[in-house]
């Protein structure tokens, strides 16, 4: 599916993120963080008008949005729910975790609930394998979390 975001609303976000955010050292993880969070995805539209306007190479740009695992350039879900496969949490358990969520949502990880309400993701490794398995769900944060509960998490958002 092709999806291409409002030229004006490209405009209008990157002016805000680049004002707002005015230091070079982190100044395109930001703009790139803000408008991750206005759009719920990074259009490619978005990154050829940033590369313009800074002078950074659209190759870089798209490499820095597939290296981080929380942008994405396709649009995701109102809630992104992303389970560690990390080494630590995959021994404990981590795809069954997978497993019952797909079970739940009706979906394969790395697709989007039809009602675009949830995306669910297996990332690499979130970085507290000692609360192994981990779901991250937004702004919350689960830790040992165990196959009885992983419907529940769903239920946090509503």
């Amino acid at each position: 599916m092709v999806v291409t975001a409002d030229p004006a609303s490209i405009r209008d976000i990157l002016d805000f993120a680049l004002a707002r955010h005015t230091d070079p050292t982190g100044q395109v993880l930001n703009v790139l963080t803000e408008i991750q969070a206005e759009f719920r995805y990074i259009p490619v539209e978005a990154l050829q008008e940033l590369s313009r306007r800074t002078g950074i190479a659209f190759a870089r740009l798209y490499s820095l949005c597939t290296f981080f695992q929380d942008f994405s350039l396709e649009p995701v879900g109102k809630y992104l729910v992303m389970v560690c496969d990390g080494t630590a949490c995959h021994i404990r358990g981590a795809m069954d975790i997978v497993h019952a969520l797909e079970n739940v949502l009706g979906i394969q990880a790395g697709q989007t609930t039809p009602d675009e309400r949830f995306t669910l993701r297996t990332v690499h490794c979130v970085g507290s394998c000692g609360l192994a398995p981990i779901v991250v769900m937004n702004i919350y944060t689960f830790g040992r979390v165990r196959l009885a509960e992983a419907a529940h998490i769903l239920k946090v958002v509503e």
